[in-house]
């Protein structure tokens, strides 16, 4: 079936996919090699390139070491979007998947841990760029350039937002902390897509950043969010 969608997908226009594990997995896990397989038969089916998705290392759905690393030496997989959400994993993993696998462009999805992942990653898969596009991407570009002083002072910036949006008893939260701002405000749109964001480059320019996107400066006010961003900033070009 999801090779399936990922050749109706492939027929409408897409050019590259963000493979979810299998929901069943997130409740009684998953064989080992079934993962393997599941992106395998996509893109020997579809053609599109794929993006491996790490889940929380709290779900039964995350996968080790080892497989990340099987999944990302498969043909036509080319980045991967982590959101294992255990730090301890991340500083042990990231560099051997770095090591191993070099082409593979690694993209942060810690929405409530961007300081701490930033410095290892070409960007960003986050639901937070669909609130604050402009300060994320200089937060990347601080990250590549090892400037600690200037992450942190976005970092800083950015906390009551964070706090409010995604400091919450799970990180799927998020969704209701964004459509429940403080003074009442409600997302009037669909529910938020992912919004990848970039130190440099890209295939969204910074007028429509600002169009799509709430403005820094309306959400220090408690601006309403009324738009869901359409378009995104790759860190790369999809093979």
């Amino acid at each position: 079936m999801a090779a399936e969608e990922a050749q109706r997908a492939v027929d409408a226009g897409a050019s590259a996919g963000l493979v979810y594990p299998s929901h069943g997995w997130l409740r009684f896990g998953y064989q080992k090699g079934a993962a393997q397989d599941r992106y395998r038969a996509i893109y020997e089916h579809s053609g599109l390139p794929l993006i491996l998705f790490q889940y929380p290392d709290v779900t039964k759905a995350t996968y080790d070491l080892e497989t990340q690393l099987d999944i990302a030496r498969q043909p036509g997989v080319f980045a991967m979007k982590n959101g294992v959400r255990n730090m301890r994993r991340w500083d042990t993993e990231i560099p051997v998947v770095r090591r191993e696998v070099p082409d593979l462009q690694i993209l942060t999805c810690h929405d409530e841990y961007l300081l701490h992942t930033m410095f290892d990653v070409d960007g960003a898969l986050v639901g937070y760029g669909s609130l604050t596009p402009e300060p994320l991407i200089e937060l990347i570009a601080a990250g590549k350039r090892r400037d600690y002083p200037a992450a942190r002072a976005i970092h800083d910036k950015l906390l009551p937002v964070t706090r409010n949006v995604y400091h919450r008893g799970s990180h799927m939260e998020g969704t209701v902390g964004a459509q429940a701002w403080p003074g009442g405000a409600r997302h009037s749109g669909p529910r938020h897509g992912a919004f990848a964001v970039a130190a440099a480059g890209g295939r969204c320019g910074s007028r429509n950043r600002r169009r799509l996107a709430l403005r820094w400066s309306d959400l220090t006010r408690g601006g309403a969010l009324t738009r869901r961003p359409s378009c995104c900033a790759w860190p790369n070009k999809v093979p």
